[in-house]
């Protein structure tokens, strides 16, 4: 077992927000296994090809709402996670754009793998 150290540990604080994500990358173009501490990068819907993607990454929570600790289990290709913006400069850009319902993707390079919902704005409602 590899143990993930959670990033609310990490970084003293709440996550930004959390996803309902679905996997749908089709694994005959491009092969990726959802795992905890996974590092995609994230865009939103709207702004899909060519636009910027962020680096926000997910941390997956077991069905029963807590994050999976460790980083070698599957994870469900289906289910909710929590979501960090990794750049300080950016949580205030986020914090603008970020809704219910707003949808976006897990990409890696230019695949994407995931893809997500907003159904709880968590920090990022609290800043400034």
């Amino acid at each position: 077992m590899s143990h993930f150290e959670s990033y609310e540990k990490r970084f003293g604080r709440k996550c930004d927000f959390i996803v309902e994500y679905d996997f749908i990358l089709d694994q005959e173009d491009y092969v990726v296994t959802l795992s905890q501490g996974m590092r995609s990068d994230f865009c939103y819907e709207k702004d899909y090809r060519p636009g910027p993607v962020y680096m926000i990454w997910p941390e997956f929570e077991s069905e029963n709402g807590e994050v999976i600790d460790d980083t070698e289990v599957e994870v469900s290709d289906h289910g909710r996670a929590r979501m960090w913006v990794m750049l300080e400069e950016q949580r205030p850009m986020h914090k603008d754009r970020l809704t219910l319902g707003l949808k976006g993707y897990f990409v890696a390079g230019s695949h994407k793998i995931v893809e997500a919902k907003v159904v709880e704005i968590v920090s990022l409602k609290c800043n400034p």
